[in-house]
């Protein structure tokens, strides 16, 4: 069962609209990295590649690194482990990384993978 439905606000907050077999939990997670999606669109919008790729020492992750990371975290955790699709994941490169990608590049990555785990999490009972 495929859910493309973004959250809905209402008075306790951000809301993932459950299909009516998912089960509370399972939409409190989707709800979870949804909130947590519109913080990070927050942070990089408008960010110069240039910016997106800075380190602040030779030794800490860009904000591009980590968005790789949590892409990459995500597919681990929901797509190979619960829905156990093949793992593609280089987890190295996440880290190695220093350009190549946009800002929506990158947002498009983890969306894409976002709507897998909506779909995923929703057809479970």
């Amino acid at each position: 069962m495929a859910h493309s439905q973004s959250l809905v606000k209402s008075d306790s907050g951000w809301q993932w609209p459950r299909p009516a077999a998912c089960p509370p939990k399972l939409v409190a997670i989707v709800s979870a990295l949804d909130q947590t999606r519109e913080y990070i669109d927050r942070i990089v919008a408008g960010l110069a590649e240039e910016d997106l790729w800075w380190r602040p020492e030779a030794s800490m992750n860009a904000m591009g690194n980590l968005l790789l990371h949590l892409t990459g975290t995500e597919h681990q955790w929901i797509g190979n482990k619960v829905g156990e699709t093949p793992l593609k994941r280089d987890r190295e490169y996440e880290f190695a990384a220093k350009g190549g990608h946009s800002v929506a590049d990158l947002l498009s990555r983890l969306g894409e993978e976002r709507q897998k785990t909506r779909t995923l999490l929703a057809a479970l009972k």
